[in-house]
């Protein structure tokens, strides 16, 4: 009996979790479910609330964990086809990331029982908090901040405009505010009068916040140096992931870049810069030991008379026998010299290096190939012609980093990747979602080249206005303008979470002198 009762009370505590769980995966798998995001919380805060500290706890880790295992299984695909790891440690090294991930949403409900949201500034205490606990996802080890909740609405939401000048975080707090102050306002049922005086309070509280922000920037609504056009070209090859680096196959995989970037070059204009994208890693070998296709690469540039940018792993010796390798990117100018170089400084962990792995040796074994070496340079490309701001894979996904670089006057981002290790899943449609707002936190247009696609052109708004689409041979031309100005966030990045910390602070302090038993203090 007394096994039955323990049973039943845990089977009691699992429909708020897996609820939350559930609709926040919709919201990130399907933009026309993207507004379940603003009440997605609601089903855990009911079920946290009627816990200790403790199990509180315990309610968050069990959510994340359902949340991120479902939202991030296309990790599985790279390590199931490419490493050598058995199916259980596939499966294993997935729970592992969604356990660490887990970990923010149980602070959270910790957080939650502290600090009930009976009260504005206890309210306003827990959206900050959560806020924070994204910011720190996103920082801290080597840092994922993947599909923060702003991420979900950032590029249809009428608060867009916030971004350029709070970045996506703005976003999240605005939606996690609205999930706290719906589930307050359900929880003071009765109150009358106290609760709609204190439901107009809370919907202020955002407002003023966020005027703060705005207040810093003068920024119109054109952000767009129309003087000074440039034409690009984006090429996607479509080249399998498990043909890529074959010898067999590297002389025709380049030929089919070589094909569609001269086809594109016909649509340059006299007088306008062309640029050619070319993906992450689209030269088939280290580009110091091949001498006969840089050849080629200065005839195609010359023939085509553009500017080129391509993905190329490089090396550099720091020893007998010993060497450095980087993820890279070369600018190649219209007369064929190696213009601009950039190493990637954010790594992919168990992808391009392995953390941990003397913790955890059988994470060695997951990618093939020695470890590559973080850059320390972030610097836009110049040219006489325009400034580019590049990143490689996922590094496009960080805002602060992102926004570091746009304040060294570049006019537009470029991000490359090869999304051909995830296959037909969801992760190069996340990834690109997870790109997108850096436009907007920019006022900038942002080029994207994926070896497999999502390829796109994105405007400063955030709008797609071209694209194409995933396991597709093809290129994208399109006539863009260098962003005028850098934007209030570009300039002050970290101004939004010092904001959120002080908030935070100051109202976990009126929270706690307050502590009313029931309603709104």
């Amino acid at each position: 009996m007394v096994r039955f009762q323990a049973a039943d009370r845990s089977l009691s505590r699992l429909p708020g979790p897996l609820g939350t769980a559930l609709l926040l995966h919709l919201a990130f798998s399907s933009a026309h479910f993207a507004f379940c995001v603003w009440f997605a919380f609601i089903p855990l805060l009911i079920s946290a609330r009627r816990h200790p500290p403790r199990q509180a706890l315990v309610q968050g880790l069990i959510s994340g964990f359902i949340f991120y295992y479902l939202n991030l299984s296309w990790i599985t695909n790279s390590i199931r086809n490419f490493s050598a790891l058995p199916l259980p440690l596939v499966w294993l090294v997935l729970a592992l990331l969604a356990l660490y991930l887990s970990l923010y949403f149980g602070l959270f409900c910790l957080l939650l029982a502290v600090f009930p949201a009976a009260s504005w500034f206890s309210t306003l205490f827990l959206a900050s908090s959560w806020t924070l606990l994204e910011w720190l996802r996103g920082t801290i080890l080597v840092g994922f901040p993947w599909n923060n909740l702003g991420i979900a609405i950032a590029p249809t939401s009428p608060f867009a405009f916030l971004l350029p000048y709070g970045g996506v975080y703005t976003l999240s707090f605005l939606i996690i505010y609205a999930n706290l102050s719906l589930y307050a306002l359900t929880s003071s049922r009765g109150k009358g009068p106290l609760v709609r005086r204190q439901a107009a309070a809370l919907l202020a509280v955002p407002a003023l916040y966020f005027l703060l922000l705005a207040g810093g920037s003068h920024a119109g609504a054109d952000n767009l140096d129309h003087s000074r056009p440039i034409t690009v070209s984006i090429i996607q090859p479509n080249i399998p992931q498990a043909e890529k680096w074959v010898p067999a196959c590297r002389e025709r995989n380049f030929s089919i870049l070589e094909q569609l970037s001269l086809e594109e070059a016909a649509e340059s204009k006299p007088g306008t810069p062309h640029l050619v994208i070319w993906p992450e890693a689209s030269l088939p070998d280290f580009f110091q030991d091949a001498p006969i296709l840089r050849r080629r690469l200065e005839t195609l540039t010359r023939q085509g008379h553009f500017y080129l940018l391509v993905g190329s792993p490089q090396y550099n010796p720091i020893g007998k026998g010993q060497y450095q390798y980087f993820n890279s990117v070369l600018l190649f100018s219209p007369d064929g010299r190696l213009a601009a170089d950039y190493n990637k400084i954010k790594l992919v962990p168990f992808g391009e290096f392995t953390p941990l792995a003397s913790l955890f040796p059988f994470l060695g074994k997951m990618v093939e190939g020695a470890d590559f070496t973080a850059g320390r340079r972030l610097e836009p490309m110049k040219t006489g012609s325009f400034a580019l701001l590049p990143s490689i894979c996922y590094e496009g996904i960080f805002p602060e980093f992102t926004a570091a670089g746009m304040a060294k006057k570049a006019g537009f981002l470029v991000n490359i990747t090869n999304d051909a290790w995830f296959g037909d899943s969801d992760g190069p449609r996340q990834h690109l979602m997870n790109v997108r707002p850096r436009a907007m936190e920019n006022r900038c247009y942002l080029l994207r080249c994926a070896n497999t696609g999502i390829s796109a052109v994105i405007g400063p708004d955030g709008r797609i206005i071209s694209r194409l689409p995933l396991n597709t041979r093809g290129r994208l031309w399109a006539t863009i303008y260098p962003a005028a100005r850098t934007t209030f966030y570009a300039r002050h990045p970290y101004l939004p979470i010092l904001l959120l910390a002080l908030t935070a602070a100051f109202s976990a302090v009126i929270a706690r002198r307050s502590r009313p038993a029931t309603g709104f203090s």
